[in-house]
């Protein structure tokens, strides 16, 4: 008889418990697998899958904010960054150092961490430093430490038709008989958050494998390896993720296609800049979907007819990357105004004894790539000799080391003569676009001089933060002027200063590539 009340206690108990999860909309994983990784989306801060899929979904088409791999993430906590490869030759580290690593330890938003099964981080992945095959070791590592309660509905391309608890002896099946059969409904979407339904690439339905996470997608080499090289990878999570691109983000270096130097019939060295690269054509797959019809148009067609559509592997626009401002060299900067006691407010109109400098000898480098930078410093030599010789302190040679010695250390005399010249001149490899120097000459606080850039980094703009000569008179021209109008040259330098420091230090990259707006288009 006792046994018979407590039980007549305890339904109405556990019935109350839950309706209390039903209307709550808590995430009945984190009640039963407290201590088991679940499968949860990165950013979702708690949502179940009904609640994160429609945010996510209303985020998308603009109602709630801008398309970004944290767009409805809540602010009041650093965002967690897993960053690969995890680890990398310190003298070969480069761009991976000095933005992507110090960009995330600087940053008051952002949170490096090395766990790679961390269910609130983002994935950023640095294409040039980790190969395909070592990113698709992780990727499935991760794949296989994540809890799946769930079957999928589909057949991969890998041949999975399911995915299995591995770091849990508790199993889908024995959870559902421990509920009742209004909550048993619910498993599925709570287990598998952002689920909802795809289609594979023949036109069945398929769930994701997993709950997707956010990846982003760095490629920082000079000729770019997104269309060969990494196509497998995203080919892998666009299949993994079911057949969706809605959380793999792609930035890159190379926006055009085909730049090359030549000499036209006057002996002039000129730049041809190549064709934009159609990113949404050449990293895309072909889905094919059944049409639905409208049964009351009297000009459908016929039931079953597929068609074809063009998928991009990723969501959004491919973002151009820009190289920022390095710590070690304002570190470098900072330390030698200290000494010749310039104030940070002062470095733009700080007394500068040369006039204009190019930081490349004639001749350097490769043939294949240095053409243009020799053109600029022998059109640079004439300028010094054709008006008066004396009058012009014009520089074209290397200062402190290049290469692999360059990207990783700051050399004193290459900082000093950044802080000594009135213009430093810029130009770009023969066959790509960006460089380090840039935003270097520009953190000195000296007038910069630069060949065109497609884009400009974020925010640049010509006339009004740097001058863009288009061919080797109008350098002339502008290095003749500027000299002789210091107004103009300090007011320009001044702008272009403080947008660099304010814009392009290594935080401001890694903030705009986790937090941005990929809906639109503009460099980073």
């Amino acid at each position: 008889m006792k046994r018979l009340y407590i039980i007549l206690f305890l339904c109405p108990c556990l019935l109350l418990v839950q309706i209390f999860l039903l209307l709550s909309n808590r995430d009945v994983s984190s009640l039963l697998l407290s201590s088991t990784a679940s499968s949860t989306m990165i950013g979702g801060g708690g949502n179940t899958s009904s609640s994160y899929a429609s945010t996510a979904a209303e985020t998308r088409q603009g109602r709630r904010g801008p398309l970004s791999p944290l767009a409805s993430r809540p602010s009041r906590r650093k965002q967690k960054v897993y960053v690969l490869p995890v680890s990398y030759p310190k003298h070969e580290q480069s761009e991976h150092k000095h933005f992507i690593l110090d960009g995330i330890q600087r940053s008051q938003k952002l949170e490096l961490t090395k766990d790679p099964r961390d269910t609130d981080a983002v994935w950023v992945v640095n294409a040039g430093r980790c190969p395909c095959d070592t990113f698709r070791k992780e990727f499935r590592n991760r794949i296989g430490n994540v809890t799946m309660l769930t079957k999928t509905t589909t057949r991969s391309k890998y041949g999975d038709e399911s995915i299995r608890t591995n770091s849990s002896s508790i199993t889908s099946s024995s959870i559902q008989h421990a509920l009742s059969s209004s909550l048993r409904r619910r498993i599925p979407s709570v287990f598998l958050r952002g689920h909802h339904d795809h289609q594979d690439n023949s036109g069945n339905n398929a769930s994701p494998l997993i709950a997707p996470w956010s990846i982003i997608i760095m490629d920082w080499t000079d000729e770019g390896v997104l269309l060969e090289d990494y196509r497998p990878c995203l080919e892998e999570i666009f299949d993994t993720f079911g057949g969706s691109n809605k959380n793999t983000f792609v930035a890159t270096r190379t926006i055009l296609r085909g730049r090359y130097v030549y000499s036209n019939e006057a002996g002039e060295t000129r730049v041809e800049y190549g064709e934009p690269i159609n990113y949404s054509q050449e990293l895309s797959i072909l889905k094919h979907h059944p049409e639905r019809h409208d049964s009351s148009s009297p000009n459908k067609s016929a039931e079953g007819k597929n068609k074809t559509l063009v998928v991009p592997l990723f969501t959004g626009h491919v973002q151009p990357i820009r190289y920022g401002i390095r710590s070690d060299l304002v570190n470098k900067i900072n330390s030698l105004m200290k000494k010749q006691e310039v104030n940070e407010v002062d470095i733009v109109k700080k007394v500068r004894n040369g006039d204009a400098i190019h930081f490349w000898s004639i001749g350097s480098g490769k043939n294949w790539y240095g053409k243009f930078r020799s053109a600029v410093s022998q059109t640079m030599r004439d300028f010094a000799g054709v008006i008066v010789p004396t009058k012009w302190n014009i520089t074209t040679e290397e200062i402190g080391a290049r290469k692999k010695t360059g990207r990783n250390s700051v050399a004193d005399e290459y900082a000093t003569a950044l802080l000594n010249y009135k213009i430093v001149v810029v130009a770009q490899r023969d066959n790509w676009e960006g460089h380090y120097r840039l935003m270097e000459a520009m953190a000195g606080g000296a007038l910069v001089l630069t060949d065109p850039m497609h884009p400009l980094p974020r925010g640049i703009e010509d006339r009004s933060h740097v001058i863009v000569y288009n061919n080797m008179t109008e350098l002339k021209d502008y290095l003749k002027y500027y000299l002789e109008n210091d107004e103009e040259r300090l007011a320009i330098a001044k702008h272009g200063y403080i947008a660099a420091m304010s814009n392009h230090r290594s935080w401001n990259i890694m903030e705009n590539v986790v937090f941005g707006d990929w809906s639109k288009s503009y460099s980073a």
